[in-house]
């Protein structure tokens, strides 16, 4: 389930990959809005880059991930 009010039917899908999407995400698996009474969506796995700016948690079964390049892992193992 995500937060805030309940959107028309209509309307989940939209603001749900509307959401992702606007914050530079690519949804990798789920992501599908659940048809039932509330605001449910599939347990998802959104890949974001790691200039994204997402400051703000889903409340749902939703994991975000970062792709790292070698020269990155590298210059995190000299800190």
């Amino acid at each position: 389930m995500f937060g805030g009010p309940p959107y028309p039917n209509h309307l989940n899908p939209l603001f749900f990959t509307l959401l992702i999407l606007l914050h530079g995400g690519k949804i990798l698996t789920g992501g599908t809005v659940i048809k039932s009474k509330g605001n449910f969506v599939q347990p998802s796995l959104i890949e974001f880059s790691l200039s994204a700016n997402v400051v703000k948690e889903l409340l749902g079964p939703v994991l975000y991930v970062l792709k790292l390049t070698e020269l990155y892992m590298l210059k995190l193992s000299q800190l």
